[in-house]
């Protein structure tokens, strides 16, 4: 039988009910900023003026 876990949030809204965006670049860790910087090098260098967006 699957077991859900009790993992992640619900993320924050406004009094309207949109969704706040609480996220940034000083939430993620060390370790995992050097990856990122890595992957956003290679979307760069292969996609070139085409890239719009990386999330």
């Amino acid at each position: 039988m699957t077991q859900i876990k009790n993992i992640g949030r619900f993320c924050p809204t406004d009094i309207k009910g949109f969704i706040i965006n609480d996220s940034s670049l000083n939430k993620i860790k060390p370790e995992f900023y050097k990856v990122i910087e890595k992957a956003v090098e290679k979307y760069k260098t292969h996609l070139g003026e085409d890239l719009h967006s990386i999330y």
